[in-house]
């Protein structure tokens, strides 16, 4: 029963849908994009677009780290850190913890979701990844290529009137620090949080 199915005949480099994936690949691995850096805000706008470009409205959940919000959290990870924007240079490497973190900035985190009813139910599937990437890494793999392939499953859904459950499509920020965007999102639905019964991530 785990057995996944065997891929449709047209599943070859020519197929439309590998090649939409691929071109929102291309554009949205072009830089390093962490969270609350300018390549991020490009990386959203593109996807806004594409979710728009189905008919579809997004959702926007903003949700804002601040210095002391990041050093709670560093605390509850049992010392891993948390990381943040790169405080300057002359404080990086040679100075002490608690002066390096005087540096650091508040983060702002965007949650990009989707929902698409079925008719006659309120019990969900969601589906995530998450759209930001580590400092130094255009984060294809990590996890660019999830975004794109929910993308596409979206737009293949997104005329479906015989779903039989409810899809929420759930793009995530703040991943790399520590699944903030992915927490943030859970504490701020809860109504939807009762209504799933599968989480794919």
């Amino acid at each position: 029963s785990m057995r996944p199915p065997s891929p449709p005949s047209e599943s070859d480099p020519h197929y439309p849908a590998y090649q939409r994936m691929l071109a929102h690949l291309q554009a949205m691995t072009v830089a390093p994009h962490p969270s609350g850096s300018p390549a991020i805000e490009e990386v959203r706008a593109y996807l806004l677009a594409q979710i728009r470009d189905m008919g579809l409205e997004p959702n926007v959940d903003l949700e804002v780290y601040t210095v002391a919000d990041l050093e709670a959290e560093n605390r509850d990870q049992d010392g891993t850190s948390v990381r943040t924007k790169e405080p300057p240079a002359e404080l990086q490497d040679d100075q002490p913890t608690e002066i390096r973190t005087e540096a650091v900035a508040d983060l702002h985190l965007s949650n990009i979701w989707v929902k698409l009813d079925a008719p006659g139910t309120d019990r969900a599937v969601l589906m995530l990844a998450h759209y930001d990437s580590e400092n130094d890494v255009p984060g294809a793999s990590d996890d660019m290529t999830a975004v794109c392939a929910l993308l596409e499953a979206m737009r293949v859904q997104a005329g479906n009137t015989g779903l039989r459950n409810d899809l929420i499509f759930l793009f995530t920020d703040g991943e790399e620090h520590s699944g903030l965007g992915a927490k943030a999102f859970v504490q701020s639905h809860p109504e939807l949080q009762r209504a799933i019964d599968l989480v794919m991530n």
